[in-house]
């Protein structure tokens, strides 16, 4: 039974849920009917585009982060580029440059956007304490991408995203390979195999299919020159913030889930989810 004081959490992080569905893309939900008519070679083209990005996302955030002293000028200038409202601006930078040149434009914004997406998902977990050079901290950020696109289409709670999550840290078994570690060298090895298990499952192919779906809605209405500038800035941005929102809504369900049995935290949080957006409609 939960306490008290975690009970309050649960409703907290229900909220931070419900609040990253926002009026601002409504206009997804309309124009995102335009998916169905992209051509094929526009949708393969994206998961083309997405799916080397989301491989290399282990490296992303190691590569890009730099630990500093936090007092010093660097440092704190280090800490702004790592910060949620930096990630914002700069995937708000690049969908309204990317929308001035239409359809071309819009593709390559799937990388960039992408890519700052995940930096920031990344940042966020590792201020939670995650392990990003780990198989299991690869594995959350990456489930992060499966809770679907910030618009009413994801409203009723989406447990795909929580078998998604599961199964990619079912990929990282066997067992055996943990009890392998005798050595940092052996540690190493054990890490890379691991992290090649969770991208060749297919529970990785899950989590491509449910972010390209959400990426092609967006990439709609990006399409058009001069008018997908401006909807490229606004979607990116509540793009950006649905998954940051949705980073802390993982990681504060997994401090619950590691003092408390995760199916009963789950089941309990679906409840209060639920309640608290049929209270909403009401």
């Amino acid at each position: 039974m939960l306490s008290e004081a975690d009970f309050e959490e649960l409703r907290a992080i229900a909220e931070l849920e419900h609040n990253s569905h926002t009026w601002l893309l409504a206009l997804t939900d309309k124009v995102g009917t335009l998916v169905k008519k992209l051509p094929s070679q526009i949708t393969y083209a994206i998961s083309l585009v997405i799916e080397p990005v989301l491989k290399g996302s282990n490296r992303l955030a190691s590569v890009t982060h730099v630990p500093t002293e936090p007092q010093s000028m660097a440092g704190q200038f280090l800490s702004y580029l790592s910060g949620e409202v930096f990630h914002r601006a700069a995937v708000v930078t690049t969908g309204a440059a990317s929308g001035f040149f239409g359809a071309p434009g819009a593709l390559a914004d799937v990388a960039a956007s992408t890519t700052l997406v995940l930096r920031s998902i990344q940042e966020i977990a590792q201020g939670y304490g995650e392990d990003l050079t780990s198989a299991s901290g690869l594995a959350d950020c990456l489930a992060v991408l499966a809770m679907g696109g910030p618009s009413s289409d994801d409203n009723d709670l989406d447990e795909g995203f929580w078998t998604t999550r599961a199964a990619l840290h079912l990929a990282i078994t066997p067992a055996a390979l943990e009890a392998a570690l005798a050595s940092k060298t052996a540690q190493e090895v054990a890490s890379k195999e691991a992290i090649k298990r969770v991208l060749e499952s297919a529970a990785f192919k899950k989590v491509l299919e449910r972010y390209a779906i959400s990426t092609q809605a967006a990439f709609a209405e990006k399409a058009v020159p001069f008018v997908g500038a401006a909807a490229g800035a606004i979607i990116n941005y509540q793009f950006m913030r649905h998954y940051q929102q949705m980073t802390h809504v993982l990681y504060r369900l997994k401090r619950l889930e590691q003092a408390y049995d995760p199916g009963q935290v789950m089941s309990c949080y679906a409840s209060v989810l639920r309640s608290l957006r049929k209270s909403k409609r009401a």
